[in-house]
């Protein structure tokens, strides 16, 4: 049963959506788009908390025509339904059923499973921030050693693979930066993507991390997929410590099948010589990373 807490949520979502659409028919793209952003943040965080496959999928389509939305009045996205035809009525929120539900209603099939890992899976392509960064080495101040090595790892090989296609001379697949908050870390990476004209995949924690037993392994995977879809590609995982932290007997099922899953996806970076993939891992504490996970990079 939905308590009173959730009704304020659902009425604060039909609130904030009534608003964005009010904004949209105005013209006011930019506040419309922040309306519409806040808005898919709390139903994607409804469909977390959602005990049922079709309450939780019902969340994920409002917050993907948020998500949509947001991509058309950015210039994203061509071709959108607009505020009359597509998000005219706030989404109706459903509330979980108080008594015993039926086996048919739990019952999901197959098509549906594959229906909602789809669906999955455009949201982890939209909460992660994909760019292609418009900055230069120049811009980043100092460092200079440290800009040469990364030019001469990453750089060069995105933008002439054709000098390494042997085993004698191959590019590097995973680089760790480490260093104090504020010394350039984030910035230099967005640069290195900037210069090789590369996709950017910016990752935080919390967009791998998910509380559903096996979802925190398939998102990984996913991030893995679109960044080969998307050559050539640079992931920026920022935090790394916050996933990486050394394997331990405290350690619950999840955060180890995570670890396990990050590095089987690192393993297979160098698999295929002709991937144009770059893993950069970024840390405030290196000696708390997993001996396994450092010896990727």
């Amino acid at each position: 049963m939905a308590g009173p807490d959730t009704n304020r949520v659902d009425q604060g979502v039909k609130n904030l959506l009534d608003k964005a659409i009010s904004l949209d028919r105005r013209g006011m793209k930019k506040e419309a788009c922040q309306h519409y952003l806040r808005a898919s943040k709390i139903l994607i965080k409804l469909s977390n908390s959602a005990s049922l496959p079709s309450i939780r999928k019902h969340y994920l389509d409002r917050a993907q025509e948020c998500v949509d939305r947001v991509r058309y009045l950015s210039g994203i996205k061509k071709k959108a339904h607009g505020p009359v035809d597509g998000l005219v009525e706030p989404p109706r929120i459903q509330s979980e059923p108080s008594g015993p539900v039926p086996v048919k209603q739990t019952a999901t099939t197959e098509a549906e499973v594959d229906e909602d890992t789809k669906r999955l899976q455009e949201m982890i392509s939209d909460t992660i921030l994909t760019e292609r960064p418009n900055m230069a080495m120049t811009d980043v101040a100092g460092l200079e050693r440290a800009k040469e090595a990364i030019n001469d790892a990453i750089v060069a090989p995105m933008k002439h693979p054709e000098l390494f296609k042997t085993k004698a001379r191959q590019p590097w697949r995973g680089i760790l930066f480490y260093g104090p908050a504020g010394c350039g870390k984030t910035l230099i990476a967005k640069a290195v993507a900037s210069e090789a004209n590369a996709t950017f995949f910016n990752v935080s924690a919390a967009n791998i991390v998910s509380k559903w037993l096996g979802e925190s392994e398939r998102l990984v995977r996913t991030l893995f997929e679109l960044a080969k879809k998307s050559q050539p590609a640079i992931i920026f995982i920022d935090e790394l410590d916050s996933i990486g932290v050394s394997r331990s007997g405290d350690d619950v099922g999840g955060e180890r099948r995570l670890k396990t899953q990050l590095l089987t996806e690192l393993q297979g970076l160098g698999s295929d010589i002709g991937d144009r993939i770059t893993l950069i891992g970024a840390t405030n504490l290196p000696w708390e990373l997993d001996f396994a996970l450092r010896s990727r990079f």
